[in-house]
């Protein structure tokens, strides 16, 4: 391996790739490298530097999760699924929340919490109450993550309307929807 200073560091691999490439664009035929005589002094003397990170400008690296990210996540989706059953069973009225998916932030400090509740007529005033009672919640998954996590993230809610959205499609395409090709 080839270091210059603390500041880039130049391996082999990198290395071979850009002396293929650079041979390709001298000619070598047949896709066979041509060889290659390389001043090391002058590579060495101005290396250069490769991103850190070559994903971090894609819109792609913001939607790749860590696996404590994952964890957090899934440890939310479980107990809030619990209250909300506890929930629905003491309540008068019949209906069914749950918690469709969950998204924690890199930082851990923000939970967005996904939910299908049914029937669709209850769900505002539901969400109402949900919104209401966020800071029970938090207190809730506080002491159930009190040994896991530094920080118990901020419980944000949201309607997961995936269904609506499936039903509404598969009208759609039966014909008896609002679509003006069908």
């Amino acid at each position: 391996m080839f270091y210059v200073g603390s500041a880039a560091r130049l391996e082999r691999k990198s290395f071979f790739v850009a002396g293929l490439a650079k041979a390709k664009r001298l000619g070598a035929e047949g896709g066979k490298a041509a060889p290659i005589n390389i001043n090391l002094k002058s590579t060495l003397a101005t290396p250069k530097l490769l991103p850190k990170n070559p994903n971090k400008n894609t819109k792609f690296a913001a939607f790749m999760e860590s696996n404590r990210q994952r964890k957090v996540a899934q440890i939310i989706q479980e107990d809030m699924a619990e209250i909300f059953r506890k929930q629905a069973s003491e309540s008068k009225q019949s209906f069914l929340v749950s918690v469709s998916d969950v998204k924690v932030t890199a930082d851990l400090s923000i939970a967005k919490i996904y939910l299908s509740i049914f029937p669709a007529e209850l769900r505002q005033p539901i969400m109402k109450e949900i919104n209401t009672n966020n800071a029970y919640y938090r207190n809730y998954i506080g002491q159930k993550m009190a040994k896991q996590v530094r920080i118990i993230p901020q419980l944000a809610f949201y309607i997961d309307t995936t269904m609506d959205d499936v039903e509404r499609i598969e009208k759609e395409l039966k014909g008896e929807g609002d679509n003006p090709i069908l």
